[in-house]
């Protein structure tokens, strides 16, 4: 059920996203005020500014009054986690990028942002796609995809799975992978910003698994796909997951490494018809590092070089991608020994891949 609060915010929302065609006219914008009765504080909307008497306008400015910002930001900070209708939190988002705007501008009261446990910023680096040793023309089948955001402590890898396939161009696939990445930021900002919740994150990244998919659907090709978001909840640390296909994620901690994702041949746009997505989430430690790679390096090298790699010897981020692939076009371990290791064969296109490979350092 709606609380009262959560109806306020709603309508406080409503207001404000109809005014947006005139934004010239700072007047016509919704207030909210605080009102405090009998000991109880409630939370009310002005459906404009102009109905704000001149001297609570002069106490709002100087961080006083009913129309104080950063009154109001207070209060809804005691109850950040009642709320949580989608309108609401977008009001909450709304508001905190007023508080900004204020301190931006040296106004003479300074707010805190309204959200206190977020997702948070990472110290990152992507390793980019790479056709690494074949298809260097871009000929014949796509180059992986692999994209960081450092504000959302967000990355994710995929595989292009095209390679081989000359129907599949890298020219079909870029577009759907441009869009997403320009629509995520303001997605996740609008629907996980102020999250304590572990399983609304889960659900927002099946929900972006789900959408991608039907991108892929649409254009009628395929893709794998691996997500992980790093956020931190009642100041703990945590990695949360969301997996389809045969790209992974892996978990480095303490000198050890252990796979987060499954192994799993189910292509993205195989969903609609088995809704098999992996999901978790894994508590995890400052200086943690998250990997995210396609299957080109896990196909092609066994799992203790990988881990030798990452783990036992100093690696710089940004030559991680050179340092993998060297050990497959130069391996230095016997392939006949593993079973589940493929040799490479440049000259033969199910022998050979794309790679493409990211780093997440939790801060």
């Amino acid at each position: 059920m709606i609380s009262s609060l959560e109806s306020t915010l709603d309508a406080y929302y409503d207001l404000y996203s109809k005014t947006q065609e005139n934004k010239n006219d700072r007047s016509q914008r919704p207030i909210l005020l605080l009102r405090t009765a009998n000991g109880e504080k409630t939370l009310e909307v002005l459906s404009d500014r102009s109905q704000l008497p001149f001297l609570q306008k002069i106490l709002a400015y100087l961080g006083k009054g009913e129309a104080s910002l950063s009154k109001v930001a207070n209060f809804l900070r005691e109850k950040n986690q009642e709320i949580k209708t989608p309108t609401a939190r977008k009001a909450l988002q709304h508001l905190d990028e007023k508080i900004v705007n204020l301190n931006t501008r040296r106004w003479l009261c300074s707010i805190d942002p309204i959200f206190t446990t977020k997702t948070m910023g990472i110290q990152s680096w992507g390793c980019g796609a790479s056709a690494t040793y074949h298809s260097e023309n871009g000929e014949e089948g796509v180059l992986d995809f692999v994209h960081i955001f450092p504000e959302c402590a967000t990355a994710y890898i995929a595989d292009g799975t095209g390679h081989g396939n000359p129907t599949v161009r890298a020219n079909k696939l870029e577009p759907i992978w441009d869009k997403f990445n320009r629509d995520f930021v303001s997605r996740f900002k609008s629907e996980m910003l102020g999250t304590h919740d572990k399983a609304q994150v889960l659900h927002f990244m099946k929900s972006i698994l789900l959408d991608i998919n039907t991108s892929f659907e649409i254009a009628g090709t395929a893709s794998t796909f691996s997500m992980a978001i790093i956020v931190e909840i009642n100041q703990k640390k945590y990695v949360c997951s969301a997996h389809v296909g045969d790209s992974s994620l892996w978990h480095e901690t303490k000198g050890e490494i252990h796979r987060l994702t499954p192994e799993s041949p189910l292509e993205l746009s195989s969903l609609s018809k088995n809704s098999s997505i992996h999901l978790r989430i894994k508590e995890v430690q400052t200086g943690d590092k998250i990997y995210g790679f396609t299957d080109g390096v896990t196909d092609f090298l066994p799992a203790e070089v990988l881990h030798s790699i990452l783990c036992h010897q100093p690696i710089d981020p940004l030559n991680l991608l050179e340092e993998i692939k060297t050990a497959i076009v130069h391996p230095t371990f016997q392939r006949d020994n593993y079973v589940n290791v493929k040799k490479l064969d440049p000259t033969n296109k199910n022998y050979s891949d794309d790679i493409a490979a990211f780093v997440m350092v939790v801060p």
